[in-house]
């Protein structure tokens, strides 16, 4: 079909409400990107699907498509051999495994349930298809998914739990840190008390450890002034 039969049937606005529906930014992508098909079987094929999953939509009034984000920047990453990804990039590509066992879950368990299966239509084929096709281009791996869990927060932070060597340099930075804000904090309070803050603490500006002085402290104690 040409430019001019689209717009003659406003295709682009049709194809616009329908992507206001779409539970996510891929798919509003993918709707917009649709044709009208011309083959009359692909045609029927299609109204087929469209069927089938309207109504296993209706038939399930709390269900909802769980949330897909845009992982392909980082999937083709990592496609390249040494390829290395960001935290965020690794809570992108969790939340996809989620959505496509969630999904997995949901049509497998639908195709199982003995009066969702109302054979073969017309064609000889079966109800359940649509569903089992859309099944079959699912991923699911329980184990990376797990392990991406262990790895990254929802914020893309790397967890203590991504290795035992991470957890113990973490480990032993913090425990640096306290002996450090102890030594200070000893510091302190062997100053005079006309230098000395009241209630002032430790504090770390532009990567050193600093504490708070009155101004006329600054030449009795010396260093380097932040702020």
């Amino acid at each position: 079909m040409n430019a001019h039969g689209l717009t003659v049937l406003d295709l682009q606005r049709a194809l616009d409400r329908v992507a206001g529906r779409a539970a996510s930014p891929l798919g509003r992508e993918a709707v917009r990107t649709l044709r009208p098909l011309t083959d009359v079987e692909a045609v029927a094929r299609e109204l087929r699907r469209v069927g089938t999953v309207m109504e296993f939509a209706e038939s399930r009034p709390g269900w909802g498509m769980p949330a897909v984000p845009d992982a392909r920047e980082a999937l083709d990453r990592i496609r390249i051999e040494g390829g290395v990804l960001e935290g965020i990039e690794l809570h992108r590509i969790h939340l996809l495994l989620a959505a496509s066992r969630v999904l997995f879950e949901s049509i497998g368990s639908s195709a199982a349930r003995p009066e969702d299966q109302s054979g073969p239509d017309a064609d000889g084929e079966s109800a359940d298809a649509p569903l089992l096709d859309i099944a079959s281009v699912l991923w699911v791996s329980a184990d990376l998914e797990a392990e991406i869990a262990r790895t990254v927060d929802d914020q893309g932070e790397f967890l203590d739990t991504a290795s035992r060597d991470l957890k113990r340099i973490r480990s032993g930075i913090r425990s640096a840190h306290g002996r450090i804000v102890r030594a200070l904090e000893g510091y302190i309070g062997t100053l005079p008390q006309r230098f000395v803050v009241e209630d002032g603490s430790v504090t770390i500006r532009e990567g050193r450890y600093v504490i708070p002085l009155r101004r006329e402290g600054r030449g009795h104690v010396g260093g380097v002034v932040h702020d």
